[in-house]
């Protein structure tokens, strides 16, 4: 299962692009966020990977890689275009 997020414009630091935790796609990263219950709890000291993004440019990472977005602190909307994939026999669990 992967997902893929496409630009229609530039995402710049201030619209609150993509967070993604790098190696979180596993059950492990995932009971310790459910035993923080919230972002702020699990985040510190994680590797993190900013998803800034020029316009037709895209980020494709696995469905289950732990990932949010930020505030729009900006004056834009924050427009991507997103599709996710899945082969007919994979296990969505």
């Amino acid at each position: 299962l992967f997902t893929a997020f496409i630009a229609l414009q530039d995402i710049e630091r201030d619209m609150g692009p993509t967070l993604f935790l790098p190696d979180s796609h596993n059950e492990q990263a995932h009971q310790e966020f459910r035993d923080g219950m919230n972002a702020e709890a699990f985040l510190p000291g994680r590797p993190t990977a900013l998803g800034l993004l020029r316009t037709g440019e895209a980020s494709l990472y696995d469905s289950r890689l732990l990932h949010r977005g930020g505030a729009n602190r900006s004056d834009q909307f924050r427009v991507l275009f997103y599709l996710t994939f899945c082969h007919v026999d994979a296990d969505a669990a």
